[in-house]
């Protein structure tokens, strides 16, 4: 059957699925575009990071640690050890959700000049509100 949507996918937006593809999609681009634009380019890929506080009726779990501990029992003769600098604590808010985006870059390899962003629109950003208004206001700053 069709695409009810030409030239789109809807289905990719939906919230089970957006992350993995947006992730997928985006250290794609950058591999295609830095194997075309080598030498003279370079593409570089960052994130921007959103915390937005949930009502109550819009509380639900994280579920994307920065990092997780898988458990088993490592032997004792291959069993390593390594010290870390304690993390960066901050207060957030009791209900919360952290959205990461991942964006690219190309910037000049002799100067460091951005020549241009390229960054997928999300879903949050074709709706009204708040985090319209920042993509709108980021995208006018460029």
């Amino acid at each position: 059957m069709p695409s009810p949507f030409p030239g789109m996918d809807p289905y990719l937006e939906h919230s089970d699925v957006w992350h993995d593809f947006h992730g997928v999609l985006v250290t794609l681009l950058r591999l295609e575009l830095s194997r075309q634009l080598r030498g003279r380019y370079q593409v570089r890929m960052d994130e921007n990071v959103y915390v937005h506080e949930l009502d109550a009726t819009s509380r639900q779990l994280i579920g994307r640690p920065d990092v997780h501990v898988a458990g088993g029992v490592v032997p004792v003769a291959t069993a390593t050890v390594a010290a870390i600098e304690a993390p960066i604590q901050s207060r957030l808010p009791v209900a919360f959700d952290v959205l990461r985006e991942k964006f690219l870059e190309i910037r000049d390899a002799a100067g460091q000049r951005l020549i241009t962003v390229v960054e997928m629109i999300s879903p949050t950003n074709k709706r009204p509100g708040p985090d319209r208004e920042q993509y709108l206001a980021k995208r006018r700053q460029y």
